[in-house]
């Protein structure tokens, strides 16, 4: 993870299916998933045929996703996690990942990306996750974003090149 934070890793790129890979990321946390009493929905696009990218990579950065979520919802009643997959336009897919967490207070979304910035307590999080997600992200010539309302949960948007 220090490596793909230092940009110093290099990309295995081959043909995956996006859908193929959320769905065999999840399989093992399912459990624990249920055990936390978050239900999980997907909404993958059929027409998402196999990308050009490393699976690898792909896995940590929504596992780092998935993980900040499961976090978000730790102290919420409704507990849902959905990931959607979408073909878009100029040769392009979307990866996003909801919860119904606690959200992202609004001065915080500026640095949400930031290395080493966390809003969890000291010594829980190093503030790793979602910034080797952009490096990620970035390395595959994407982009992320967020959205979130405090209090309803956070959206992140993933945006590749297929």
């Amino acid at each position: 993870n220090l490596l793909i934070l230092g940009r110093h890793h290099s990309l295995k790129k081959k043909e995956v299916s996006i859908n193929d890979l959320i769905k065999n990321l999840l399989e093992p946390l399912k459990n624990k998933l249920d055990s936390q009493g978050i239900r999980v929905i997907l909404n993958l696009d059929r027409n998402l045929s196999t990308v050009t990218a490393d699976p690898e990579q792909l896995q940590i950065a929504l596992i780092n996703l998935i993980q900040n979520a499961e976090e978000a919802m730790e102290e919420t009643s409704r507990k849902e996690l959905t990931i959607i997959t979408t073909v878009v336009q100029n040769n392009q897919f979307n990866i996003t990942v909801s919860d119904t967490g606690k959200g992202i207070e609004n001065e915080n979304l500026p640095r949400i990306f930031d290395t080493f910035f966390s809003t969890k307590e000291l010594g829980i999080g190093a503030g790793l996750g979602l910034s080797i997600t952009e490096n990620i992200i970035n390395a595959h010539q994407g982009k992320i974003t967020v959205e979130s309302v405090p209090g309803q949960g956070a959206t992140f948007s993933i945006t590749l090149p297929r």
